[in-house]
């Protein structure tokens, strides 16, 4: 791996912003003088990382996880130092000569059989589609308005009538075993058959890019189950799973919003229009471990049901779900009742773009949905409709949002302001709660805490660490101590320390944290105070020499020899005199 110089690390972490950099990936809010986001390292419900654009760094304080710039990109990826550097680096635009590490991350040893034989029936499917009896499967993509490339590129394929899978996969080598925990195919009394036959075959990928298994169109107008799954088996488990996932992760990312759709053919269709970011939740029963997937892409969700009731339906369940989890969410606006393929024949590719360019507040969606349940012509509905808004509005944030729509309620009912607000229902849900963490607190050891206070003034000054060489060298905690040594070295190689490049020279994460919680805390003021150093400094040192005291006592009481109990004890008469 190749070596980056401190000096380069530090001019990009100069360049990198951080709110810049976190903005890429989550939504920032502004808080007064503060930003704010939701924390992706905790089942967070509402904002509760902090980011400080003085001091370059990140600090949840409910989970309690914090860094650099290069620290967040490190944890959010799941990827090295060194990896987040070089990312970090890409995304300003700062030449680095050095490249991301090109090995593929290794496969599970306990399912790589698995995935070679869904591999190989992949590469069968392609085949089976260019033959003669795939000819009239591929006219139908065609017909869609699929091309060679985009039918290549998801690696669409036949498997047709004549149950061939599993004896093409028997002379490849591969076991009945491996098939059946596949799914690709079954046993029964009769032998071996194969789940998927005269059906356009769509690959699912699991995030990494391995293959699980299979959605699969049939090709008989006869055959009433349009589209079956892969059962659940060890590698596929249908809500736990996003179609196209590992090919949209970078763009979703580039374009800070993913477009949630049902099906892989509405998929195709974005797709078509040149819309990548862009997943599938295959079916319209979302799950909560699809939303904490999403949450990986971004926060910011568009979802784009089908436009009939049942679309709409689904769109308001998985829209509530995308909030319970913290994530933000929009509504495709499709006035055409139709799906994204049908309105790309009909209307043309700009139609569809339009719709997610231009999406409906998640708000604006819930106000219009809610209309087609209720006849605003008869009270008692009318009457129910505006109850069931005003409590869908105690979750908008925003007073303004939130006044808007309450007006907009009254125009629609007739209802005074003052009469809707007292149908708001007082409920007692069970909301996540916030437990700010506490690291350093009055409570705490008065002589770590005393350390702390050291530390506080050695990160803002290289006099006030000379001094504190020349007056004490050390601190008695372990972890306190290493932080020592480690700003000796940075002081060393810079006259004023900067924290976010400071981070970057603690290895150990537990160090990091410790040196965030000081610099959020009371103690962490922006100008030195020598009085407070040199007052903790003799906190410190009334310590030690308690503690000397102490351990010379204990010798007193052990000892029996009369000539080494009298050393002791003349020892022990000069340290109570020094100390007095």
């Amino acid at each position: 791996m190749a070596f980056i110089k401190d000096e380069i690390i530090q001019e990009i972490r100069r360049k990198a912003r951080i709110e810049d950099i976190i903005g890429q990936y989550l939504p920032i809010e502004k808080k007064g003088r503060s930003l704010k986001c939701v924390c992706p390292f905790h089942d967070d419900h509402d904002p509760s990382m902090s980011i400080s654009t003085d001091k370059q760094i990140f600090k949840c304080f409910v989970c309690g996880t914090g860094g650099n710039v290069f620290q967040f990109v490190e944890k959010f990826e799941k990827i090295s130092f060194y990896e987040a550097v070089v990312k970090v680096a890409q995304m300003v635009n700062y030449p680095l000569d050095v490249a991301l590490p090109t090995q593929e991350k290794p496969v599970d040893s306990r399912f790589s059989d698995l995935y070679k034989v869904l591999n190989e029936s992949i590469l069968y499917s392609q085949f089976q589609l260019e033959s003669v009896d795939g000819i009239h499967v591929k006219e139908y993509l065609h017909k869609r308005g699929m091309n060679d490339e985009q039918i290549n590129r998801f690696q669409l394929g036949y498997l047709p009538a004549s149950h061939r899978l599993h004896e093409f996969l028997s002379k490849k080598g591969y076991s009945d075993q491996s098939m059946i925990r596949t799914n690709l195919a079954i046993l029964n009394e009769r032998g071996l058959y194969d789940v998927m036959i005269n059906r356009l075959t769509i690959p699912i990928h699991d995030m990494d890019g391995n293959p699980v298994g299979f959605t699969a169109r049939t090709m008989d107008k006869h055959d009433d189950r349009k589209y079956i799954n892969t059962s659940e088996t060890e590698i596929y488990s249908k809500g736990k799973l996003i179609y196209n996932y590992h090919r949209a992760r970078n763009e979703c990312k580039k374009q800070q919003k993913v477009i949630v759709v049902e099906g892989p053919m509405d998929l195709f269709a974005f797709d078509r229009a040149g819309i990548s970011n862009v997943v599938a939740t295959l079916g319209t029963a979302c799950t909560k471990e699809q939303m904490l997937l999403l949450r990986k892409l971004s926060m910011n969700i568009v979802l784009c049901y089908d436009g009939d009731m049942a679309g709409q339906n689904a769109i308001y369940k998985a829209g509530k779900l995308a909030l319970a989890n913290g994530l933000q969410v929009q509504v495709a606006n499709n006035k055409t009742g139709m799906d994204p393929d049908e309105i790309i024949n009909s209307y043309g590719a700009d139609e569809l773009k339009l719709m997610v360019q231009k999406p409906l507040t998640w708000m604006e969606f819930v106000y219009r949905f809610h209309q087609y349940h209720y006849d605003l012509s008869n009270y008692n509905s009318k009457r129910e409709y505006a109850t069931v808004i005003m409590n869908e509005l105690q979750q908008v944030k925003d007073n303004f949002d939130r006044n808007y729509f309450i007006n907009q309620l009254s125009r629609d009912t007739g209802f005074e302001v003052h009469q809707l607000q007292s149908l708001v229902v007082q409920t007692t849900t069970n909301v996540f709660k916030q437990v700010s963490v506490a690291p350093i607190s009055k409570n705490m050891d008065g002589l770590l805490i005393a350390q702390y206070e050291i530390l506080s003034q050695l990160l803002l000054s290289n006099e006030a660490f000379g001094r504190f060489k020349d007056e004490l060298g050390f601190l008695i905690d372990e972890d306190c101590q290493a932080i020592v040594i480690q700003m000796m070295e940075y002081y060393r190689m810079h006259h004023k320390l900067e924290l976010a490049d400071f981070l970057s020279h603690l290895e150990k994460p537990h160090l990091q944290k410790i040196v965030i919680d000081i610099s959020e805390s009371e103690l962490f003021v922006k100008q030195v105070n020598i009085e407070v150093l040199v007052a903790a400094m003799q906190k410190v040192k009334d310590s030690l020499k308690k503690r000397q005291e102490m351990e010379l006592k204990q010798q007193l009481q052990a000892v029996q020899d009369p000539q080494m109990k009298l050393k002791l004890m003349q020892q022990y008469i000069q340290m109570r005199k020094n100390s007095k």
